[in-house]
């Protein structure tokens, strides 16, 4: 502890008390400046609501601004360094005190031994510590600039606390604003939501002023659902801008509270119906488009279809909690307002604003994506009995074709614009109900899909068969036309036969050499040849007693019961039928023929084609009819038979050395 204690505390005050000042001084500008700034920015977004990049810029400009005035307020007054001797000369002047101040501070120091007289030092120092403990370090002091710009501080709050009571709202879209946010600020007129197509991409709770980006199909229309509140004027707009800047509006006009009634009526009658029928998609594009129905005023009905997915018990729920809002109608619906319109085709990539009263949203963009675009193939498998005729094959991308009865038909389904498919099924159209296939897919990319012929009318293709194929892809979109195509059946034509005979007259004994001919599509199964006899002394009696009591016998002329195939048609041979060992069946059992002169023997030749395990198709030739004689009657019909040949040569000679010819 030294005499000079009291001098040191009083000097070490004064060299705090300011530097607290300098800051006071250089902060208080500072704030200042940043508030007047801020107030500058909030007035500007305000008149000119401007988007991201402005609000950038001008905050930019606005660091730069604050940046400054720190330089030229702040650094000047933080730069100053003052330490002790320099606050003793101050306050020496200050009071007009000679140098003792410094004097006895400097003669305080170790140093000080070596200097001179220390007797002389010592009285400096004792004199300075009676001095210090009357001198007020601080008379003299004052700090104008300090208080004139605390003053300028306190004012400039006062503008900002009165415009932050006066305008909360405005306030608080601005602070979250300069967060960048999608926030708009206070409007009459309040977006809830925007829906396009089936897609909600504006909830104000969750994207603020700022709707979604999003992507739907390439040709498709864009229905525009806005729900509104606070005040509702009769119509807004859809702004849309195009490649090339190109600006189209689309109307939005304010649906009446019927309209929407009836939109909740609509969905809740889909519903319904969709569940009592049994053939509907409970889970594909008819959910998603109830869902959009539903969606503008019952958003959580619209929720509950789509994650139902296809579960009856959740969409029952559904279409309860409908009829209770259309029981209770229009209840909280009249508070808020429906504007709809729509693009009637999506042909490029667009940005849209949307425009209702005071009230508008940030741009959002839609992405255009393509459909899928896919092809069928339809491979026929001919049944075996018929894959070796060498028959051209139908162009595999044909969706027309005809296929032999009983063909198996491979159908393949490709996406040729290389997107991925998450589900690819065929729907066969009958009179009075469709069944639906699935497909499988035959790759992880999901480009190419098989139907599992097994369990599936083209397994074995029996009838005709129409046909409806429709894909969803990676995006959800399916083919804006189904592929359609249709299976007829080519008919396999029976066989066709033909006998003849040499002699029509003769004996009972007699071997008569039948030449058959036989031809068919693809096989011959079985030949018989049908023996009848008709007895002479039933020639009085009726036709149809003669047919009824005629003696047959069945003669199989493919004894080894092998079919002949294609490669060896036509079969073109001659059977001997020996008439004296001809058997023919009465009353059940085999018994000979016994043949006489005046009977007559019907002779039929039937061909049975070779349809694999199908059974075959016959056909009868036309007969022959073989007349029972002795030897003259024989002869005498070779010999007539003779003079009519003579007789044609005759006429054939004649004919070609033109005699009897009139000129």
């Amino acid at each position: 502890m030294t005499q000079l204690n009291t001098l040191h505390r009083h000097l070490a005050t004064l060299r705090r008390t300011r530097v607290l000042g300098r800051w006071a001084t250089a902060y208080s500008a500072v704030i200042t400046a940043a508030l007047w700034l801020l107030l500058a920015v909030f007035a500007m977004d305000v008149a000119f609501q401007m988007d991201v990049l402005q609000r950038v810029l001008v905050m930019l400009l606005a660091a730069a601004g604050l940046a400054w005035s720190f330089r030229r307020f702040a650094v000047p007054e933080l730069g100053v360094r003052e330490d002790e001797i320099e606050l003793a000369l101050m306050v020496e002047r200050k009071h007009r005190i000679s140098s003792d101040l410094v004097a006895a501070i400097q003669f305080e120091q170790p140093q000080a031994v070596a200097w001179g007289s220390r007797q002389l030092e010592e009285k400096v120092i004792a004199s300075v510590s009676d001095l210090s403990r009357r001198l007020d370090v601080f008379e003299g002091f004052a700090q104008p600039k300090p208080r004139r710009r605390s003053a300028v501080l306190l004012i400039t709050l006062t503008v900002t606390a009165g415009i932050v009571i006066r305008f909360p709202d405005y306030t608080q879209a601005f602070l979250q604003r300069l967060c960048l946010a999608a926030v708009h600020y206070p409007s009459d007129t309040v977006i809830e939501q925007i829906v396009i197509n089936h897609r909600t991409v504006l909830d104000r709770r969750e994207h603020g002023a700022g709707p979604a980006d999003a992507k739907f199909a390439e040709g498709y229309p864009l229905d525009f659902w806005v729900r509104c509140s606070g005040v509702l004027p009769d119509s807004g707009k859809a702004e849309l801008r195009s490649a090339g800047d190109r600006k189209r509006p689309v109307e939005l006009p304010r649906m009446t509270l019927e309209e929407r009634r009836e939109r909740l009526q609509q969905t809740a009658l889909g519903l319904r119906e969709g569940l009592t029928a049994g053939d509907l998609d409970l889970a594909g594009v008819w959910a998603r488009d109830l869902a959009v129905s539903a969606r503008i005023d019952a958003p959580q009905v619209a929720d509950a279809i789509e994650s139902a997915a296809g579960d009856v018990a959740g969409l029952e729920q559904a279409a309860d909690q409908i009829d209770r809002l259309l029981a209770s109608w229009p209840g909280e619906a009249q508070r808020t307002a429906v504007y709809a319109g729509r693009l009637p085709r999506l042909v490029s990539p667009l940005v849209y604003q949307v425009y209702v009263g005071d009230g508008w949203t940030d741009p959002a963009a839609v992405a255009m994506i393509p459909l899928p675009l896919v092809e069928s193939q339809l491979t026929p498998v001919p049944p075996s009995y018929a894959q070796t005729t060498g028959d051209k094959l139908p162009d595999p991308a044909a969706r027309q074709i005809s296929v032999l009865e009983g063909s198996e038909v491979n159908l393949a389904v490709e996406c040729t614009n290389r997107k991925k498919l998450s589900s690819v099924w065929l729907t066969v159209l009958g009179q009075s109900s469709a069944e639906r296939y699935d497909l499988a897919a035959q790759d992880q990319d999901g480009f190419r899909w098989l139907l599992a012929a097994d369990g599936s009318p083209f397994h074995r293709v029996t009838e005709p068969l129409r046909f409806e194929i429709q894909v969803t892809d990676e995006d959800g979109l399916h083919l804006e036309t189904p592929l359609r195509g249709y299976i007829r059946i080519k008919p396999d034509r029976p066989p066709i036969c033909a006998a003849a005979v040499v002699h029509k007259v003769v004996l009972p004994t007699a071997k008569p050499k039948i030449e058959y001919r036989v031809h068919d599509d693809y096989g011959v199964a079985k030949i018989f040849l049908h023996v009848a006899v008709e007895r002479d002394q039933r020639v009085g009696s009726e036709t149809a007693d003669r047919e009824a009591n005629l003696e047959r016998q069945t003669l199989a002329l493919l004894p080894d019961a092998q079919p002949v195939l294609a490669g060896r048609l036509p079969v073109e041979e001659r059977y001997v039928l020996d008439l004296a060992a001809l058997r023919i069946e009465r009353e059940g059992v085999l018994q000979p023929a016994n043949l006489v002169k005046g009977d007559r023997l019907k002779l039929t030749l039937e061909a049975v084609d070779y349809r694999g395990d199908l059974p075959g198709e016959s056909y009868p030739s036309d007969p022959l009819v073989l007349e029972i004689s002795d030897e003259a009657g024989v002869l005498a019909a070779i010999s007539q038979a003779d003079e009519k040949s003579e007789q044609r040569l005759t006429d054939i000679i004649k004919q070609q050395l033109g005699i009897g010819e009139t000129k």
